[in-house]
């Protein structure tokens, strides 16, 4: 029990970390040489509560993501489009002059980090397991059998 919830928390800090660095990266897509003018902490803080709360209420970390499959993927975009809809909301209504076109970059980077991650450990997870596979074969030769 204790290793599984140790486990979601390291999933939570680092949706926590890629969720951050997305918005970064969108920014300095976006604004180019003026994306530290434009970027405010309150984006960055706002995004991450916003984000992890979502993703924590669509049950993303209940998922035991040794076993993803596509349907896993799939729950976990719809919570990265839900998330970043929550997100564009909260901006709109709070910061009027914030810029559309970060969050369309923001939401593809989502889905591309977030998913990217889980499928990552997935195939580590499959390639770990394939190579210690190989080094416990024995070989068996069977005689008489027939």
């Amino acid at each position: 029990m204790i290793n599984k919830i140790k486990k979601r928390w390291k999933y939570v800090i680092a949706d926590t970390v890629l969720i951050n660095i997305s918005l970064a990266l969108a920014f300095f897509l976006s604004f180019e040489g003026k994306a530290f003018e434009e970027m405010n902490i309150e984006y960055f803080i706002e995004g991450t509560v916003v984000g992890i709360a979502v993703l924590g209420f669509s049950h993303v970390y209940k998922k035991i993501w040794r076993y993803t499959s596509v349907s896993d993927i799939v729950v976990l975009s719809k919570a990265i489009l839900l998330y970043d809809f929550c997100y564009y909301i909260l901006l709109i209504s709070i910061h009027s002059s914030f810029s559309k076109g970060v969050l369309i970059i923001k939401t593809l980077i989502d889905l591309f980090m977030l998913g990217g991650l889980r499928i990552f450990l997935r195939m580590q997870r499959e390639m770990r397991k394939e190579y210690i596979s190989k080094d416990k074969e024995i070989n068996v030769l069977i005689v008489g059998a027939g």
